[in-house]
């Protein structure tokens, strides 16, 4: 009876042994599916993070590109129009000296034919 007893403890602890290696195989198997899963979902929240960086840095690109372009046409026109201005002045400029030196020559010219008219009444011969 004492073999049987100690068969049947036998018997007993080795079916809980079995029994706990199997639990722990099927915990160990969750645990590595679990994993599995949250890997997984890891990879596609940074994905999805990823993605939706990608979207905001090209927006923020594309308004750049926009503003840059709106500074360029702005820097573009105040450009022109100083151009502009200086073009103006210098062609103001340019009347005003022509219209000096017409006057001196004019001047010039008036003395010349006074000082021939002088000359001539002198004289009285027209030279």
């Amino acid at each position: 009876m004492k073999k049987t007893l100690t068969a049947f403890v036998a018997g007993i602890f080795l079916s809980g042994l079995l029994f706990a290696v199997t639990v722990s195989a099927q915990n160990t198997t969750s645990s590595a599916s679990e994993e599995a899963t949250i890997n997984k979902d890891s990879v596609a929240t940074e994905k999805a993070l990823r993605a939706e960086y990608d979207a905001k840095i090209k927006a923020l690109r594309a308004e750049l590109a926009v503003k840059l372009k709106e500074l360029r046409a702005q820097r573009k026109a105040k450009l022109d129009a100083l151009k502009a201005r200086v073009k103006e002045a210098r062609e103001k400029a340019k009347a005003e000296t022509k219209a000096k030196r017409d006057a001196a020559k004019a001047k010039v010219q008036e003395a010349k034919d006074k000082v021939k008219q002088k000359r001539s009444s002198n004289t009285g011969t027209p030279q």
